[in-house]
Formats: structure tokens, sequence, C-alpha cells
């Protein structure tokens, strides 16, 4: 088996386990959602009996119903109690995956090693430092700790929720749409919410993957130099991990992924020079970087990643492969790499 194709294995490993979780997110949405549905459908009857009788739906007048009150302090209430879940099985689930990350890595380590004779592995193997249970629970309680998961986004759950439900009502309602559509409207404001739990819930598990597989790397720097960006280059790979896949990088940087970003670190071994042998030609992997496999592809393919655009712009020189790849900070995901913007890279 190929480093690449072990990480791919592990990359199912890793995304079954956050599955797991983003099946009890939606299990327990359903439950609230069912919940909320009652009030939502009394405030619609209530529409829709004061439009047959011919009078008129207002603004003014939808903000003075109980019913109307009732749904969105319901929505907020319930949904921030769904909050308390999403936080609860991510903080379960960080935790599984950084005990996965430990042995993958151990494993990654002993392929990247694959050049050397299996005694000289074996020896250097030997030395390869486990992280104890106490220090993986340490590690992902600093990592929730550090999270803007709590103070920034599950903060407010519950009152965007709400927001957004009362915006699609009144927006809809006002429009003289039927009460039918409405509902529908509704139902897809209540959808951001669970959208939003699973792209939490699978960004935090990857993040304590990636984070908990560096700490194996950092634990065993006299094995470890140095970590390579792995993107998985499929059709969904974002232009900014294409630019990222194949850079080198030492143990001090961290893979700061965008949300629901799978990328991966291979890591970086001593070469035989670095042990000593002078005389002995290279085996370490090599990973070729993700502009080259780019410029591998048809014109139809590298038009189909890129838009008619940027391919023009990327043709023509006006920016460099790597321009792609762009760094951000906001409050709800902290440092992250995502794919750069056309004006970003070529200007207004």
């Amino acid at each position: 088996m190929t480093i690449q194709e072990m990480i791919a294995q592990f990359q199912a490993e890793r995304d079954a386990l956050a599955q797991g979780a983003m099946t009890q997110l939606q299990d327990s949405y359903r439950r609230v959602y069912l919940g909320l549905k009652r009030e939502q459908d009394a405030l619609l009857a209530q529409i829709v009996a004061r439009r047959t009788a011919g009078q008129e739906v207002s603004a003014a007048w939808l903000r003075r119903q109980q019913n109307y009150k009732r749904l969105l302090r319901e929505t907020e209430d319930q949904i921030q109690r769904y909050a308390a879940v999403i936080e609860d099985a991510v903080g379960r689930g960080q935790y599984a995956q950084a005990m996965l990350a430990q042995a993958q890595a151990e494993q990654l380590v002993q392929a990247a090693l694959g050049g050397f004779p299996p005694e000289f592995q074996a020896q250097i193997m030997g030395t390869f430092n486990r992280m104890p249970k106490e220090a993986i629970e340490a590690m992902v309680a600093a990592l929730q700790a550090d999270s803007p998961l709590v103070t920034q986004t599950l903060a407010s759950f519950g009152k965007d929720a709400a927001k957004g439900v009362g915006d699609a009502l009144l927006k809809n309602i006002l429009a003289g749409r039927h009460p039918y559509a409405t509902a529908r409207e509704m139902v897809k404001a209540w959808g951001v919410s669970l959208t939003r739990a699973m792209t939490i819930s699978r960004t935090e598990h990857l993040r304590a993957h990636r984070m908990a597989t560096l700490a194996g790397y950092r634990n065993n720097e006299h094995i470890v130099r140095g970590w390579i960006w792995y993107a998985s280059l499929e059709p969904n790979t974002c232009l900014g991990c294409m630019a990222m896949h194949g850079t080198r990088h030492p143990l001090t940087e961290t893979l700061d992924d965008h949300p629901n970003g799978g990328c991966a670190m291979i890591p970086i071994t001593p070469s035989w020079e670095e042990l000593g042998f002078t005389d002995m030609p290279e085996t370490r992997l090599d990973i070729p970087t993700g502009e080259s496999w780019f410029g591998k592809l048809t014109e139809t393919a590298q038009r189909g990643y890129m838009g008619d655009t940027l391919y023009e712009g990327w043709k023509a020189g006006s920016f460099d492969f790597s321009q792609l790849a762009k760094e951000t900070h906001n409050l709800a995901w902290g440092r992250t790499i995502t794919q750069a913007a056309i004006k970003d890279v070529m200007g207004a």
C-alpha cells in the first residue's frame, strides 16, 4: 500500500467517525424541528383564517400576535438548547478523533520510512514516543478552550435562528405568498441551523484530528522534521488546497484548513544524509506539488476548476498558482486557508 492509499484509508476512517456525530445531530435536530413546527402551523392557520375573512395581514399586526411572539421565543430557546447538544457531540468526537489520529500518525511515520531497510526502520520506530492518554485529554481540552466555537458560534445560535425564521415569515407574508409557500421558506431558515451544526461538527472533528496528528509528529522531532500538505485532489477540491498540496512546512506551523476541509499532513522523515549515510540514494517520499498536478490536466478540466476568468488570467501569467491559497481570519473559525477570490489575484 502506498502512503497515498494509506492516507485515503485513514481519511475514510476519520470521516466515518465524524459521520457518527453528525447522524446524532440530525436525529436530535429532527425532534427540535417537529416541536417548533407545531408553533409554525398554529401561526400560519391564524394567518389563513384572517385572510379568508378578508382582513389585512400587515407586519404591525403580525408582530402583535402571541403566536408570532411564541414562535420566535420557542425557536430561540429550543435552538439554543440544541447548541448544547452540538457542543457535547463535538467534545466527545474530538477526543475520539485525537486517539485515532495518534495511531494513524505513527503508521504514517513508519510508511514514510519505507525506503529504509526493515531492520533500520525497526530501529528508528523503536524510539517512537507515544502520547499517554492523559496528554491527549489535556490537548483536547486546550483545543476546546482555544476554539471560538462556544464564545462566537454557539453563543448566538438560537438568536440567529429566530431572526432567520422571523425574517422569512415577514418577507413572504408581506409579499402575499401563500402560507404553504411561506412554510417552506421557514423550513429553509430552520435548516440553516442544521447546516451550521453539521459544518461545526465536521470542522471541529477534523481540526482535532489534524492537531493530534501534529502533536504526534512534534513529540517525535528526532524522527519527524516537518510535514507536507496533502490534499486529495478530487473534483471537489478547492483551488486553495490544491495550491497548498505538496508544500513543505516545519513542525512549528499548523495546517489551518477551511471549514469542512479534509486535508492531511504527511510526515517528513530524515534523509540518508541526515542520518550520516552520504553515499546512499535518496528514498524519502516525494509529493508533486498541486501546481504540477494541475498543469497535467486537460484544458477542459483546468477551466472546470478555475472558471474561464481565472483560467485566462493564469494562462496569461497574471498571477502565480500559489496565490490561489489565501489566509483569512474570522471570529467563527480563526485562521484558515481558503481559495482566493478572483479580485484577490487579478484585482478589480
